[in-house]
């Protein structure tokens, strides 16, 4: 290892011209360039300066050949052997641009002022806890073959891999894990990564910005940030590209977090892990995103808003978008959506204001569940209660199990917003829902033993009255929602009534509800005509002072039984002058009794005793 200038002067073979170059280059402070300063493909007498003759003046040299405080500025050379620099500290800035390594390079806890390689080939790098006063450059067609590892690693500066290739398929390609860096990460314009690229609880002071960047990991985590800490905002559109799972779950997020256009794929699992991440600003998921694989944001803190307009997902194994439990502040934007396969889950999630279009949300069985969904408001969206129910009816049964709290808050949240019909069309299909599913749970399935089809037979007939109260409750008050609707229910059983009371009147079957007076001599004088109820009652006959026959109010005297107008008291059908008589004869007691209940669910109604949840 040369440590002094009497080392040196022992090399065997001796200094060659590059290498006599480079010294000349650094003692001066200038950089120092081989060839024509591209990067050599491979070992070449003109361009190759050994390891450790480069090690040595990058650690300064010595007292008799003395590096500038520049540092090394080398370009276009040929490394050989392996330069290992690990728990030294180098002077100046290291700037080795557009170098090819022979071996791997070693910098474990390795002081730097200035870490610059870029446009290098190396194979592979590991600056595990260094120590980088300003900035890391590896861009610019920088290229590794191996893992390169700043894991540990406290960077004053900027890290910037842009536009450069990390090659490592059976493990870390790129490794920042724990990493403290100052200022940006930026892994954008063409970076490539093919292996794990893993920034696990790196804490960042600037952006992360991967936008135009591709990710390969087919096999586990392309992109692993779990609990980073992000100042600033997260990058992950405009080109993106991940084979794998994007893992950042845990990470806190200063900024905003933009997917837009981003391509996430990871069919077998996870294609993008937000668990619990926290991020300050907004959420872009938008704009052309598409993720094959699951999309997680269970438990995510959004403090802006959360759009996934214009977004694909697809999932065939499980949750397409699951949002369990996750809190957005603002906006929810699922417009232009496709879900082409799984399911989406926003059980307990609580966001602002709801932006929505119905053709977004997923159809068929098991594929959205909005059991606890919470949303304050419905905004530029759709609110009829049609379509909204359309919607509910696709989220509210998740596993053959019926959830009816979606339905309580949609009608909250409509009748909040001034939309008091619909609200209450929605509460009356919640009931209606509810009175199904319980009949439909109570069922007994026949297995053969009699025991079963008896106790089966029992609650069909239970089931029977259930739905008879049901249909009763719901068609003559609304479930108390709509207590007008008995008034209309009045209104056609009076008509009948009024009906049938004319066709009797005409028959001469409507007869005086007195026994003293159907033995009279004045009524049996005229008791076998056809009309002895119009001669009876004619000016100057017998029962001229009687009350008066009116169709309308013997009708109303029927079917509203809690008021009486005289009629029925005065007249009543006879069954034995025409089949009109018959028929006002029974239908007065069916009519009658009908009556009662729709008044007294009527009262029941509009008193409270009918409970209304949910106003």
């Amino acid at each position: 290892m040369i440590r002094s200038w009497s080392d040196i002067e022992a090399l065997d073979p001796p200094l060659t011209a590059p290498e006599r170059q480079l010294i000349e280059a650094c003692k001066a402070g200038v950089e120092c360039v081989l060839g024509d300063g591209t990067r050599p493909e491979g070992a070449d007498p003109a361009r190759t300066i050994r390891a450790d003759l480069l090690r040595y003046l990058i650690l300064g040299g010595c007292a008799d050949c003395l590096v500038h405080e520049w540092g090394v500025l080398l370009a276009g050379a040929w490394i050989s052997g392996e330069l290992d620099l690990s728990f030294a500290t180098a002077k100046g800035q290291t700037l080795l641009i557009r170098c090819g390594f022979e071996k791997p390079v070693l910098a474990l806890q390795t002081a730097f002022e200035v870490l610059n390689l870029t446009g290098s080939a190396l194979k592979g790098l590991n600056a595990q806890g260094a120590r980088v006063t300003g900035d890391v450059f590896l861009r610019d067609g920088f290229e590794a073959e191996g893992t390169v590892s700043f894991s540990g690693a406290v960077i004053g500066g900027q890290l910037d891999c842009s536009g450069s290739k990390f090659c490592n398929p059976e493990g870390d390609a790129f490794s920042a894990q724990g990493a403290q860096v100052t200022g940006d990460v930026f892994l954008r314009d063409g970076f490539e990564a093919e292996g794990a690229v893993s920034l696990l609880g790196a804490v960042i002071g600037g952006q992360l910005e991967c936008s135009g960047s591709k990710f390969r990991n087919p096999e586990g985590k392309a992109l692993q940030a779990q609990n980073a800490r992000v100042t600033g905002g997260a990058f992950l559109c405009d080109g993106f590209e991940a084979e794998g799972e994007v893992r950042l779950s845990g990470a806190v997020i200063g900024g905003q977090l933009v997917c837009r256009g981003g391509k996430f794929r990871n069919p077998e699992g996870i294609a993008l892990n937000a668990h619990s991440v926290q991020v300050s600003g907004a959420v872009f998921l938008s704009d052309g995103f598409g993720a094959e694989g699951g999309v997680y944001l269970l438990g995510a803190a959004i403090g802006g808003q959360l759009s996934c307009n214009g977004s694909k997902f697809r999932n065939a194994k499980g949750s397409a978008f699951d949002g369990q439990r996750m809190a957005v502040n603002e906006g929810f934007y699922w417009r232009e959506v496709a879900v082409d396969k799984g399911s989406v889950n926003l059980a307990s999630a609580r966001v602002g204001d709801l932006v929505d279009d119905l053709k977004s949300w997923p159809s068929g069985e098991n594929r959205l569940y909005l059991d606890g969904f919470i949303y304050e408001r419905i905004s530029a969206s759709f609110i009829d209660a049609e379509r909204r129910l359309k919607w509910l009816s696709r989220g509210t049964i998740w596993k053959g199990e019926f959830h009816p709290q979606p339905y309580s808050h949609l009608a909250k949240v409509l009748r909040e917003m001034g939309h008091e019909r619909a609200a209450k069309d929605v509460m009356v299909e919640q009931r209606k829902l509810i009175a199904f599913h319980i009949r439909k749970r109570a069922r007994i399935a026949p297995n053969g033993d009699w025991d079963v089809a008896f106790r089966g037979l029992g609650v069909d007939l239970l089931n029977a009255w259930r739905w008879f109260w049901d249909f009763a409750v719901r068609a003559v008050a609304g479930y108390g929602f709509k207590p007008a609707r008995s008034v209309i229910v009045l209104a056609v059983l009076f008509v009948v009534a009024v009906f049938v009371a004319n066709r009797a009147w005409n028959e001469g079957s409507m007869v005086p509800n007195s026994d003293v007076i159907l033995v009279s001599e004045g009524w049996r004088a005229v008791a076998e005509q056809r009309d002895a109820s119009a001669l009876w009652t004619d000016t100057g006959a017998p029962g001229q002072d009687w009350e008066t026959f009116n169709r309308y109010a013997w009708g109303f005297d029927v079917v509203v039984p809690i008021l009486s107008l005289g009629q029925a008291e005065a007249w009543a059908p006879s069954t034995e002058r025409g089949p009109w008589g018959v028929t006002a004869w029974w239908s007065r007691w069916v009519l009658s009794t009908l009556g009662w209940g729709v008044v007294a669910l009527a009262a029941a109604a509009v008193t409270g005793m009918i409970r209304r949840e949910g106003e």
